[in-house]
Formats: C-alpha cells, structure tokens, sequence
C-alpha cells in the first residue's frame, strides 16, 4: 500500500469517528494524519522488500548472487541474470525418492572441474520404477568421462535412495506424422509436438510412445490420430511407438537420444 492510498484510508477513518474534524491542508489534523501515513507506508515497503528479497524468483541481483552461493551455483561476472536465476530455481526442484539436483550436480563438477559436462537429470518413474532418476550426459561426453563421474555420483548416494542410472545421450533425429481426424489446430499441434519431444525437450533416452503424442493431437481437437516415424533422410513411415535404442559401457546404459527434427500434421 502506498503513501496516497494509506493516507486517505487514515483520513477516512478520522472523520468517520467525527465528521466535524478538519482535515484540510494546513491543520494540525491534515499534519498528524500525514506523518502516520508516511510512517506506516515506510514499514509497507520495507515489509515488501524484505519479503521480494527473500524469495529468489523477486529478489535483486546481489540477493541473486547470495543464492547462488548458496545453492553451490557457480557464476561470473557476465552471467545474465535470468540465466542465473533460472539455474537458483531449477536448483529447488528434488526428483522424488532419489536426492536432490544440486547434490548430483556437484559431484559430478567435482569429479574433473575442467570438463564443461553437458547433462539432465530426471525423475523417470514410468520407465523404471517409482523414485528412479536418470542422469544422462550429452552426446559430446566420452563414456570414458561419464564413467568416472558416475562413480562420483554412487559415493555420494546415501544408502537406501532409490534407483540411479547414469548414461549417455547419442542424439537420433527423427521426422514424425499425425494423420488426424476431426477439427484440428494443426500449427498449434504442430508446436506442442516440437517443444515437447524436439531439440529443446531434455527428455533423453526417453521412447516416443504413440500413445502419448496422439493424446496430444486429440487434446488440439482430433477426433482420432494416427503417429507414424521414419528416421530423418528415410522415406519409409513405420506407424507406432518409436522406440530408443541403447549399447553398454562399463554396465552403463548409452542411450540414444530420440529428437524430433519435424513434425507433419495431416488431415484425413
């Protein structure tokens, strides 16, 4: 609540009590009701700008850079600041049953500072159980790297959480179609699709179930759809789920990386 608002709120009240009490500029009244005012709107503010400062999705770039610290988040100079407090808010998220991010993360930093290893972490209960977590490092990481951090990430593990699989990413491009029926928004379909299951998904290793994308067409109107895949630069649709393939390495699953490079809506 601001000072002009406080102000007439006062005002309000005192000739609510006694209408016949001037409170016009100039009197002694208008002065007294002026000075709470200012008072009581400086706590307001100072209240509000405590509470902005103490959550890190409102508070200022230095509080910023505290929880960073805090969080064990390395940053420099030139960081954005919605870089940096992206990385503050991701740091909050906890896969269930299986530790938390900002843990994973470190040791996996602390393993060899001088690789830059490209990563996500996922809570994948659907594919291994409930409270299983994913950790998959990008496709640019040697499985040699990726070994040798893992074994960081079990010695930090306490005893009893449930299930982590560390792996590594090889990107595969495929092209999907939905063949729909009904009134359907093809352009917004088309671009669920792509920020759901494209380059920008972090879903890695994850299959690109049929059921799950013609759910999608059906929520943009289709009355029934149709997914079909082919790998990018084939001719060949193949209708269903497309599943991700994986090698080992040291006991440690590879997976592929399924992206959609394109995705075509078509109307039956």
């Amino acid at each position: 609540m601001n000072y002009d608002e406080t102000r007439e709120q006062i005002d309000a009240a005192v000739r609510n009590i006694d209408s016949e009490i001037d409170t016009s500029d100039g009197t002694l009244t208008n002065l007294i009701i002026s000075g709470c005012a200012a008072a009581i709107s400086a706590v307001y503010g100072y209240v509000d700008m405590v509470l902005r400062e103490t959550f890190p999705d409102l508070c200022g770039v230095d509080a910023l850079k505290k929880w960073a610290k805090a969080r064990g988040i390395l940053s420099v100079e030139n960081t954005p600041d919605d870089v940096l407090r992206s990385k503050v808010l991701e740091s909050f998220r906890v896969p269930p049953g299986g530790g938390d991010l900002v843990s994973y993360k470190n040791a996996i930093e602390n393993a060899n500072p001088a690789l830059n290893l490209v990563y996500a972490v996922f809570e994948n209960s659907r594919a291994r159980g409930l409270g299983s977590v994913d950790i998959v490092f990008a496709y640019n990481v040697a499985a040699q790297q990726a070994a040798f951090a893992a074994d960081e990430v079990e010695n930090m593990r306490a005893y009893g959480l449930a299930d982590v699989q560390i792996s590594i990413a090889n990107k595969r491009e495929v092209e999907i179609k939905i063949s729909c029926v009904g009134f359907v928004d093809t352009v917004a379909l088309n671009s669920a699709i792509m920020r759901r299951f494209g380059e920008g998904a972090g879903i890695p290793g994850s299959d690109l179930f049929r059921s799950v994308i013609e759910a999608v067409a059906v929520q943009y109107g289709a009355a029934d759809a149709k997914m079909f895949w082919r790998n990018k630069g084939e001719n060949v649709w193949t209708q269903g789920t497309c599943a991700a393939q994986k090698t080992f390495y040291d006991k440690r699953s590879v997976y592929q990386h399924l992206v959609v490079s394109k995705c075509f809506v078509e109307l039956g």
